[in-house]
């Protein structure tokens, strides 16, 4: 997985985000020394290249050792938001998602605009494997509950796990430093949030606008938006 801000140019859609991002896999071999390099499919959408990334580095030879190494990573310029970059990389672990975090922002109702502030609380569970021993991901369910103030028809929720082992399913699920928790609001709303910690110690997360379905604030085009800033973690 991977998400990141759009560089200046980019269409007014696609700049409204923050971001782009998306999920693919890259394999390849490891040497004997430890070293390899991964890449990922070279596929086409309509003849339009897709996102593709190569990754090289060197495996740690202890349990917890720093991986290092470099990356290149290119998109098709979907929505107008082009990334072409090559750096070097240090992978470093990720803290759980758990803990308070607080943001404000804006509610956006047709042509009205409402300050807000939101709460959200997390515990980060446990990971398992699935048929074959296979790691899960998704087995990092985040549990808690979201307080909003500033919006008309929801102020409470709690969190909703994912429904199936999937990628897309809803709610709940962990993929390194990006998290998805959902909630269900008490006027029958769900919101989702996707998230990106900033840091490995999960200090800040960046979040993207919040998805609303369902009740009485459901997201339609031209109609109500919840956006918030940086979610803070709480000492």
């Amino acid at each position: 997985m991977f998400q990141v801000g759009c560089p200046s140019g980019g269409s007014p859609g696609q700049t409204g985000f923050g971001g782009i991002g998306g999920g693919f896999v890259a394999s390849g071999t490891v040497a004997d020394d430890g070293k390899f390099v991964a890449q990922s499919p070279a596929t086409t959408a309509s003849g339009v290249a897709i996102t593709s990334l190569s990754l090289s580095g060197t495996v740690p030879s202890t349990a917890g050792g720093t991986w290092s190494g470099s990356y290149t990573i290119n998109t098709n310029g979907d929505g107008g938001c082009v990334l072409a970059e090559s750096a070097s990389l240090t992978a470093e672990p990720i803290q759980p998602f758990s803990g308070t975090f607080v943001a404000s922002g804006t509610y956006t109702s047709g042509a009205t605009k409402s300050p807000v502030s939101v709460t959200m609380t997390l515990q980060q569970g446990t990971t398992s494997t699935g048929a074959g021993g296979a790691f899960l991901d998704e087995a990092y369910v985040l549990s808690g509950s979201l307080s909003v103030t500033g919006v008309p028809c929801f102020q409470t929720g709690v969190s909703v796990a994912p429904a199936t082992p999937q990628p897309t399913a809803v709610g709940g699920a962990v993929f390194g430093a990006m998290a998805f928790p959902a909630f269900k609001m008490n006027d029958g709303s769900l919101v989702v949030i996707n998230v990106g910690a900033n840091d490995g110690g999960v200090s800040q997360l960046d979040a993207l606008p919040l998805g609303i379905s369902g009740g009485n604030c459901a997201s339609t085009p031209g109609g109500s938006q919840l956006q918030v800033g940086t979610f803070v973690r709480q000492k």
